[in-house]
This record gives structure tokens, sequence and C-alpha cells, in this order.
């Protein structure tokens, strides 16, 4: 990777972590990652019922391009 790719990379790896490691410990537990990720499924889940629609999903997608673009991510 050119360095400016390393460089976001390791920007975006680390706000990740921080939001994911609940505990501190500069690493992602199992209990850790599972709870991120029934946190971003609640929050895809728009109606609550427990699966994720077609819409739903693309929905979610186009608010990741919008996050992303607003990063500058290529």
């Amino acid at each position: 990777l050119p360095d400016r790719a390393r460089g976001r990379f390791r920007q975006r790896f680390g706000a990740l972590l921080k939001t994911v490691d609940s505990n501190g410990d500069a690493r992602i537990s199992r209990s850790e990652f599972d709870a991120a990720g029934q946190r971003m499924f609640s929050m895809v889940d728009e109606n609550h019922d427990g699966a994720l629609d077609r819409t739903e999903m693309q929905r979610a997608q186009q608010r990741m391009q919008v996050l992303a673009g607003a990063r500058g991510a290529p």
C-alpha cells in the first residue's frame, strides 16, 4: 500500500479499536466484537423485526458511502 493509504488505514483502525475496545486494553475480545456486531445490526434493523431486508441493507450501504465520502475515502 502507498504510504498515504497505509496512514488512512491506521487512522481508521485506531478509531475502530477505540470504539469496539470497551475495556481499553488495546485488544478486541470475542465478546467486544460480538457486542459491536449486535449494535451495528440494531442500527441497520430499522423496523426492529430481527431481520435485515433488502431496503434496510441498501439504506445502510448508502449511509456508509456518505460517511466514507465525508471522511475523504477513495
